[in-house]
């Protein structure tokens, strides 16, 4: 009991020590739904940008604690079975809400299940099924499950592998003010990661949308395939000599490890420092293809100053696509390449895997 109840403690101490500093303000579902339309539709003026742009802040802002709450279950829940899980969180940015209420017409912000994201990467398929299972599904949490989707066993149709939870924040011990921001957890393994890293990558540098289904056929095909086979090696089957033909036919017309190589021999990371690296649970990273640079800001935690620069950023970049920036945090950034690879153009993970396939 004393173990629980220290455990407790921590977890308390740790949600307030990353809570930002400016008091939240919640916007009303009207004013909410109100800026994504004016943002969807493109037809807005200066200062309706401006002033829509500063309620999805808002909005977004008002995400952080039951991102947290959530952030720090599933840290311990993933320790827990794989003490090198890479855990993390993000709130969604803005391009990507655009992009998603742009493809969904019916859908209004308010009704976007992932405006806050936790993540956890594991290191077996066993792992994240038992996660996904028995701390989740079977477990009656307080908060509310609005959804689950295995895209494992039914991948969607780019090959995209993961599982996909989203809980409404529900409580009432404290931070009722909260309750009904929704949160989305996501569940992969090592393998699915470095294919969805990769794909983002490539997407990045070949100005692709394949995350969205908007891609060239053959890279699309490529990672189809690339999909089954790890999906093969995840569940210790043997792989398809067949899937492996396609996959060397495709990778040598593509020139996939040759290009992959390229890109990440090409970026430079600036700003990144590693003394006193303890301190600081919140980066904003900025991948700059013109310059060929990664720019790392660090930040104790996600407050005033740093998602004020994040939506600079965004803003600044909203309609270019050979930049790409996020605000993420994590509790140990010297991880922070391996949640995040795809802002580092780190494909060296994925090549190895691609040439065990390949070989």
């Amino acid at each position: 009991m004393l173990a629980i109840l220290v455990n407790i403690f921590k977890n308390l101490i740790y949600i307030k020590s990353i809570m930002p500093d400016a008091k939240i303000i919640k916007g009303s579902k009207k004013e909410v739904n109100k800026a994504g339309n004016i943002l969807r539709d493109g037809d807005f003026t200066k200062k309706e940008f401006v002033n829509e742009i500063k309620t999805i802040n808002l909005y977004r802002t008002n995400h952080l604690f039951p991102m947290y709450v959530f952030y720090n279950k599933l840290t311990n829940i993933s320790n827990k079975y794989d003490k090198s899980a890479l855990t993390s969180r993000r709130l969604k940015r803005l391009p990507t809400i655009i992009n998603k209420l742009k493809r969904f017409p019916s859908m209004n912000l308010f009704q976007m299940q992932d405006i806050a994201g936790c993540r956890t990467v594991v290191k077996s398929l066993e792992i994240a099924k038992k996660i996904y299972k028995d701390e989740f599904l079977k477990k009656k949490l307080i908060h509310k499950n609005l959804n689950c989707k295995d895209y494992i066993e039914n991948p969607k149709e780019d090959g995209y592998r993961s599982l996909h939870l989203v809980y409404q924040y529900t409580t009432k011990n404290g931070g009722e003010k909260y309750n009904g921001t929704k949160v989305e957890i996501q569940i992969r393994t090592r393998l699915q990661h470095l294919w969805a890293t990769c794909v983002e990558t490539v997407d990045l540098f070949t100005l692709q949308e394949m995350k969205f289904g908007k891609g060239k056929k053959e890279w699309m095909d490529f990672f189809k395939l690339v999909s089954k086979a790890f999906f093969l090696k995840d569940t210790k089957k043997k792989l398809d000599e067949n899937i492996c033909k396609e996959i060397r036919k495709l990778e040598k017309k593509l020139k996939v490890i040759e290009k992959l190589e390229l890109w990440r021999n090409s970026i430079d990371v600036l700003g990144f420092k590693w003394e006193k690296k303890s301190m600081y649970k919140t980066a904003l990273l900025i991948i700059d293809l013109e310059s060929n640079n990664t720019y790392v800001d660090l930040y104790k935690k996600e407050d005033k100053t740093s998602i004020q620069k994040y939506s600079k950023f965004e803003q600044k970049y909203k309609n270019r696509k050979e930049y790409s920036t996020v605000l993420v945090g994590i509790n140990d950034l010297k991880k922070l390449k391996k949640n995040y690879p795809n802002y580092f153009a780190d494909v060296t993970d994925f090549i190895h895997e691609l040439f065990k396939i390949t070989k």
